[in-house]
């Protein structure tokens, strides 16, 4: 453990503490992990009026979509994109991956990534009942969610209720977070943060990561509540306690995830993403309102 395997955290069993760095986690790394949430969540909330809303919900489901797998500066791109567009074009999902697969900064993506979830949501309300039915119950309807829309997994459907400003005991577990919570969390293996090589397939020559399945995710998530929760996490550090009592998720994810994104900063394709050694900056991936 440590800035060799990049994971930086650690729990100190005699103070029944997590550590960073070895030392507690203090009110900078809460400062920057509320930074970094900020970024990511929506601008505007759903008692907006309907067609600046919908045109954020859909900016905000096509941002979680692309970043499956992509490095923030791609993403960043190809929102540039999207934010040139009217809601009749982003609601559409032909038309969506049209723009992510033609002219600069495109996807090489064979499948619609965007029409399972963009059916699902002309089939149940329209999305802002979706997302306000995900933001009041976010363990069912992420269930009905990733049972009902192919490419919207786990983690892609918990970033989207982080995007949408959910603060319940979700978690995005994506490679960064899952590298943080290994050292102790039961049932997280390298597998699932250090990707493999593949020599075969369409994937031959890249390193995969594997990623957990839906029971999988949901233990690891309930695992890490658990845990947070036994040694008074939130007691000790009550931003991070949400309005109903209990760990905000989100905002706890934003605390592992940024960690991982220092460890990250060696990547050249990423680099720039950071001011200095000690911040991370990050544009917004919406429109202004």
């Amino acid at each position: 453990m440590g800035v060799e395997t990049r994971q930086y955290f650690s729990y100190d069993k005699s103070k029944e503490r997590l550590m960073y760095l070895g030392s507690p986690i203090g009110q900078k790394q809460i400062d920057e992990a509320k930074k970094l949430l900020v970024s990511h969540v929506m601008p505007g909330d759903l008692g907006d009026r309907r067609s600046f809303i919908n045109t954020i919900l859909y900016e905000s489901l096509i941002f979680c979509i692309v970043s499956q797998g992509l490095t923030y500066e791609r993403v960043l791109k190809f929102m540039d994109k999207i934010h040139s567009e009217n809601l009749q074009t982003i609601s559409d999902a032909t038309k969506v991956h049209s723009l992510a697969t033609t002219g600069i900064n495109r996807l090489r993506w064979a499948e619609n990534r965007f029409a399972p979830i963009f059916d699902y949501i002309a089939q149940t309300g329209g999305i802002d009942a979706v997302a306000q039915r995900l933001l009041d119950q976010p363990g069912l309807e992420r269930e009905a969610i990733v049972d009902n829309s192919k490419f919207m997994a786990m983690k892609t459907t918990s970033f989207w209720y982080l995007a949408l400003g959910g603060e319940k005991e979700i978690m995005t577990l994506d490679v960064h977070v899952m590298r943080q919570l290994a050292p102790f969390i039961e049932g997280i293996t390298p597998s699932h943060y250090e990707g493999k090589l593949r020599l075969t397939g369409k994937s031959a020559g890249k390193n995969i990561v594997t990623q957990p399945s839906t029971s999988e995710y949901l233990r690891t998530e309930q695992n890490a509540v658990i845990f947070l929760n036994k040694i008074g996490f939130t007691t000790a550090h009550s931003d991070f306690m949400n309005d109903f009592g209990t760990l905000n998720g989100s905002l706890m994810t934003a605390l592992l995830w940024g960690a991982g994104a220092y460890g990250a900063r060696n990547n050249p394709r990423q680099s720039n993403l950071f001011e200095n050694k000690q911040t991370l900056t990050f544009e917004s991936p919406y429109r202004l309102k």
